[in-house]
């Protein structure tokens, strides 16, 4: 019972990551879809400002889907969670830039994509370092019973 519960736990951990990162994957589709996007007030003033927030949305992406592949109950999936994040996002920001290139007032960006894999890149490898580190739990919290709870559930 105890290992099904930290089984469960894995894949709801994983499944709550996935589905974060299959949102912020629809929120970068839609931010692409616009023509342009107005900067809040003082971040308009800040050279390149849209190289940061690429960086950061891409490093945020590959971190949720780093930790999806990392609380996988699939230890092969588990293993590989830093080359999957990686690979995902990277095909992911190729796909985006694509996208805009089809979009009115966007376009191809290639330091766009460099800066999107370097937030991916960093994400990966603080991942995988925080993993190695133990940083990050291999396995769910176990709940541990004993006999006397066991018998006052009878």
């Amino acid at each position: 019972m105890v290992a099904l519960m930290r089984k469960g736990t894995r894949s709801v951990l994983s499944a709550v990551f996935g589905v974060l990162a299959v949102l912020h994957m629809v929120l970068i589709f839609y931010l692409s879809s616009l023509s342009s996007i107005a900067q809040p007030g003082p971040l308009e003033d800040v050279p390149s400002i849209d190289k940061v927030e690429h960086g950061a949305e891409y490093f945020f992406l590959a971190g949720l889907l780093f930790l999806s592949f990392h609380f996988s109950s699939s230890k092969g999936i588990m293993a590989q969670a830093w080359q999957l994040a990686m690979l995902v996002s990277v095909l992911f920001a190729i796909s985006d830039e694509a996208h805009q290139w089809f979009v009115p007032g966007r376009e191809l960006d290639l330091l766009d994509l460099l800066v999107d894999t370097a937030g991916i890149t960093v994400a990966c490898l603080v991942g995988a370092w925080a993993a190695s580190a133990g940083s990050l739990p291999r396995t769910a919290p176990s709940v541990k019973l004993d006999k006397a709870m066991l018998d006052s559930e009878e």
